[in-house]
């Protein structure tokens, strides 16, 4: 009994490091800066990421990292940089996907630390 506490504890801090799934795939925005058509699974195309986190950005540009998931390993395939506001905490680019597949995309604040991610899966239709 007192193993399994032990690992739950364990656990929990190290899942409470994770950056939070902050990052929202959508088809498009609204003019109320909603997402329109948004999920996890979509054709390949042109997709708006909304990302909204929890404090202000306290920079003037984040990061943006996009990941391909490969069988052993993920690899890079683009970077970007979006100019923010330092006092925002939400933010929107866009990204065009051609090759169907898992991705991961990873956002990036001050001093180059993860304050987001999310993950899409391109298909062919």
């Amino acid at each position: 009994m007192r193993k399994i506490i032990i690992l739950l504890s364990i656990f929990i801090i190290i899942s409470g490091c994770k950056a939070k799934k902050t990052i929202q795939f959508c088809e498009g925005v609204s003019t109320t800066g909603e997402g329109v058509k948004c999920g996890e699974i979509f054709s390949a195309g042109e997709l708006t990421a909304l990302i909204k986190i929890e404090t202000p950005f306290n920079i003037n540009k984040i990061n943006v990292d996009i990941y391909k998931k490969g069988k052993y390993k993920s690899e890079k395939i683009d970077s970007l940089s979006v100019e923010v506001k330092p006092d925002d905490s939400s933010a929107k680019t866009n990204f065009y996907f051609y090759d169907e597949g898992d991705f991961t995309v990873e956002v990036l604040g001050q001093e180059k630390k993860k304050i987001a991610e999310g993950s899409i899966k391109i298909i062919e239709e």
